[in-house]
């Protein structure tokens, strides 16, 4: 037995692999446990290395969704590689895009079934749970109730609030989808939606508009879907309640939200923070390198429109020019998924980025038309998490890094379970020999 043969032995008997995924993927959200991820991940990296190495790792090579992904990394590697800052952009892949292949792969290869994927789920909806629990232990009521006051006064960020309206567009579609399709024991549920309401409040509290907006629209969608009507119905008076005791408390929170219902909000640059500034910009610059784009990562769109004479072409008095000369590199953003994929890896990378997430559909689709734990599942989680991702990501570009490998690992969720379901159809009618 050789060497590689020990280590996978007991990589194998102790499911090592699965065990660094799970920490890798529950510290996610906690950044400051950055090289806790990080050796995570490499030591998931290493022994399923060694298990492909030993020929134990099966892929599909005719499967759909792993052959677009495949494709956007072809995209992605070209683009960077004829792009004007190819050192920088292969730097962006090597700490994004490398993690994201390599989450879904260990996902899909490394799960069968609902039961297996369980302490996944579990590891996910588990640390945004913590993440919760740390900022309500760590904060005050005074931080809690006004975060933008105290950011405006004090001009400290504190660490774990600062994307936490982000990670909910994700997490909450998610636990909320687990809470009404999974099997579960009562006591597990019960918790589940204690902590979804602490989650729901801390959004709220966040005074982020986009994101409030994701994540009561994926709620209500994944609640409709169930059929919970009484549980939507006593929601939403709860929510009034305590909205109108926030509001009493606190009304500079309902000042913020009350814009949603205003013209201005959507057809103006400070209704919109400068999004339209900031997506003419962006438009601009892609049109001098649309097929490719100029290299995988965002970072670089300060400096992209500064080497390209941009500053010089855009009117001065306008907000394109005064925002990217007011914010430089790591500090400007497309502030919109799609203008943001074009921008780093063309429309090559685009069509690729959007039949990856077709193939997925797709698959999650089919796997609804049987009557198992499975579909329940993706029947409420796919339309919760989708319709979610989609809204944050119209005045936002969240597709690497951390929210990259969520959202990575949740379309392998959905492709193990398609998979199980088609694998279950096939032993249950063997002489048909269809999958359905």
């Amino acid at each position: 037995m050789t060497i590689l043969h020990k280590i996978d032995a007991i990589s194998a008997r102790y499911r090592l692999v699965e065990a660094f995924l799970l920490i890798f993927l529950f510290f996610q959200p906690l950044s400051p446990f950055t090289s806790v991820r990080e050796i995570a991940f490499v030591a998931m990296c290493v022994f399923f290395g060694v298990r492909a190495a030993l020929g134990r790792v099966r892929l599909d090579a005719r499967d759909p969704a792993l052959i677009a992904l495949a494709l956007l990394v072809a995209a992605a590697i070209l683009s960077s590689a004829l792009s004007p800052y190819p050192l920088e952009s292969f730097d962006a892949m090597r700490k994004s895009l490398f993690y994201q292949v390599m989450t879904f792969l260990v996902v899909v290869t490394s799960f069968r079934t609902i039961e297996e994927l369980r302490p996944l789920v579990y590891a996910l909806i588990g640390s945004f749970a913590a993440l919760s629990a740390v900022i309500l232990i760590q904060n005050d009521a005074g931080v809690l109730l006004d975060w933008h006051v105290w950011h405006s006064r004090t001009g400290r960020r504190e660490t774990y609030l600062l994307s936490y309206s982000t990670y909910a567009a994700f997490y909450m579609p998610l636990g909320l989808a687990w809470l009404y399709g999974a099997k579960d024991r009562m006591s597990v549920k019960l918790v589940l939606a204690a902590f979804l309401s602490l989650e729901f409040a801390l959004v709220f509290l966040n005074n982020h508009r986009t994101q409030l907006v994701a994540v009561a629209a994926s709620a209500v969608l994944v609640t409709a879907l169930a059929r919970r009507w009484r549980t939507l119905a006593v929601v939403a008076a709860a929510l009034i309640i305590a909205g109108l005791a926030v509001y009493l408390i606190d009304p500079y929170h309902f000042a913020r939200y009350r814009t949603l219902a205003a013209y201005n909000t959507y057809a103006t640059n400070e209704g919109l923070t400068e999004r339209p500034a900031i997506w003419k910009g962006t438009l601009d610059m892609i049109k001098e390198r649309p097929v490719l784009g100029y290299g995988y990562g965002w970072k670089k769109l300060a400096t992209a429109a500064r080497d390209g004479g941009w500053l010089e072409r855009w009117d001065k008095t306008g907000r394109t020019y005064w925002y990217f000369s007011t914010f430089g590199h790591g500090a400007a953003n497309p502030h919109n998924l799609g203008l943001q994929i074009v921008f780093e890896v063309g429309i090559l990378g685009f069509i690729a980025y959007l039949t990856f997430w077709a193939a997925v559909i797709i698959k999650g689709a089919r796997a609804w038309a049987v009557n198992s734990a499975e579909a329940v599942f993706l029947r409420y989680a796919m339309p919760g998490v989708l319709l979610s991702y989609v809204l944050v990501n119209a005045t936002g570009g969240f597709w690497e890094e951390a929210m990259g490998n969520l959202v990575l690992s949740f379309a392998a969720i959905c492709c193990v379970l398609y998979r199980g379901r088609t694998e279950a159809g096939r032993k249950d009618s063997p002489a048909t020999g269809k999958d359905f």
